[in-house]
């Protein structure tokens, strides 16, 4: 599979290609350990992270200042468990928080 049959610039990082192979169905998506953490506010940044490479892109995407971004995510990683960004799109998934249908509305969205 390549990675302009998921949308995805040479660049991108790899939560970017994870979330990409589990909203194509590429890869069997996961099933949740536990139950899903309570997300209200950090899901625009949760599909921020699944969606762009680029630091400046997830902060807009997410409606965050750049300079606010790394405490965000340290926020988000104490909520969910995650120890990075792609063991959160993966957790994510595994809890139905990023959906295909959400990612193919988005899925020209990745940036590099």
């Amino acid at each position: 599979m390549s990675r302009s049959y998921l949308h995805c610039p040479p660049r991108c990082k790899p939560a970017v290609i994870v979330h990409r192979l589990l909203a194509v169905q590429q890869v069997a998506s996961p099933t949740a350990d536990r139950p899903a953490p309570e997300l209200s506010p950090e899901q625009l940044l949760l599909r921020a992270v699944a969606e762009h490479s680029d630091t400046r892109d997830i902060a807009v995407a997410a409606k965050l200042a750049p300079a606010d971004l790394r405490a965000a995510l340290d926020q988000l990683f104490a909520d969910t468990g995650a120890q990075d960004t792609t063991q959160l799109v993966i957790l994510a998934h595994g809890w139905k928080l990023l959906t295909a249908e959400q990612a193919h509305a988005t899925r020209n969205g990745a940036s590099q």
